[in-house]
């Protein structure tokens, strides 16, 4: 078994990463990016380690819920979790490109905006002392979008879940 990282999970903790510090930015200095200019490149390099240490964190929390959503109250069954270890490599290089490497993108793109949008403005008041105010409507705006994440990765979820079925049958 390849116990390498795969791009699609690594992408997919960057993107939710850099998509709460874009987040955190745009409440901290509004829509434009004049400091970012001023920044120096050490700057540059530690937004990019913090986007994936958050990202990993929102991994994390997608990992814990994956728990309860195998669990009786939302499922009929499992996920086939075994498949992932003992399937052929090249379903599972399938599975992966076309829908497990989307599937982690939107989930995790889920718990990050509304981690955002729940503890965002506390956690930047309560460490850097400020933050502006987005517009309800903004609010709204990316609550709606979290929302879309969450069908797809639904969709995708069930979709790789009868991938699995099919393959056992």
């Amino acid at each position: 078994m390849n116990l390498a990282p795969t791009v699609g999970p690594l992408v997919a903790e960057l993107l939710s990463g850099f998509t709460v510090v874009l987040l955190a930015y745009f409440d901290l200095c509004g829509f434009h990016f004049e400091k970012l200019k001023d920044l120096p490149s050490a700057g540059l390099v530690v937004l990019v380690l913090l986007a994936w240490v958050l990202g990993t964190f929102f991994d994390l929390i997608r990992n814990l819920f994956e728990h309860v959503w195998d669990c009786s109250w939302f499922a009929e069954r499992p996920l086939d979790w075994e498949f992932f270890f003992r399937g052929d490599e090249k379903e599972l290089a399938k599975l992966e490109h076309y829908f497990w490497s989307f599937y982690i993108l939107d989930a995790d793109m889920v718990v990050a905006i509304l981690s955002f949008l729940m503890l965002g403005r506390w956690v930047l008041s309560m460490t850097i002392g400020q933050a502006q105010t987005y517009s309800p409507i903004l609010h709204l705006i990316l609550f709606a979008i979290a929302m879309l994440f969450a069908l797809d990765a639904m969709l995708l979820r069930w979709e790789i879940k009868e991938l699995l079925n099919e393959d056992q049958k």
